[in-house]
């Protein structure tokens, strides 16, 4: 449940050659009686008290060219438990919660009906579990995507897509496990 929620976000728009627009928001979610999956019997869902996530996160969007489309962001994040229970500490890091994400995306139309498109995405080391001994390495993935549109008319929405994740297919390095605190 969450208990308490804030967020704060302002928008500019930036006109040159391009049309750009440039976002950003700061945010504080509180939630109270969260669970977690048992990080010593993951078919098992613990307690972990309650939590809170304060972050920012800044994000552009825009036209580079009639054909060319770009969008990106960066965001930090901190999740911790503020009320413990058995399963987790006070300020232990809430699992699989990155502190920094960073994404960009670029889509260029290369006919009236077809188009294509690749990004990055970053994110940072993580916790695997509330308890905070097995940590995530960081990761880099690229992605890319073909856009097909089988519209035969203006208002007609039937398109098609090929997307693939991770295109670099570059293994991940194995979590470590951390001392117990």
């Amino acid at each position: 449940m969450i208990r308490n929620c804030f967020k704060r976000m302002t928008s500019w728009f930036v006109l040159c050659a391009s049309a750009f627009s440039l976002s950003a928001a700061t945010y504080r979610l509180d939630r109270t009686n969260t669970r977690s999956t048992d990080p010593n019997d993951p078919t098992r869902i613990v307690q972990t008290g309650g939590q809170r996530t304060n972050g920012y996160e800044v994000g552009v969007n825009g036209t580079v060219t009639d054909a060319w489309k770009v969008a990106g962001g960066y965001a930090y994040q901190n999740a911790a438990v503020i009320h413990a229970t058995t399963a987790a500490r006070v300020g232990a890091q809430v699992g699989q919660v990155p502190h920094h994400t960073f994404s960009l995306w670029n889509n260029y139309q290369v006919l009236p009906k077809l188009g294509a498109a690749i990004g990055i995405v970053r994110r940072s080391d993580m916790f695997a579990a509330i308890d905070n001994t097995v940590m995530l390495p960081g990761y880099t993935r690229a992605d890319a995507a073909l856009y097909v549109s089988l519209a035969e008319r203006t208002h007609d929405r039937r398109s098609g897509s090929l997307v693939g994740s991770n295109i670099t297919v570059r293994g991940r390095a194995i979590a470590t496990r951390r001392p117990a605190r």
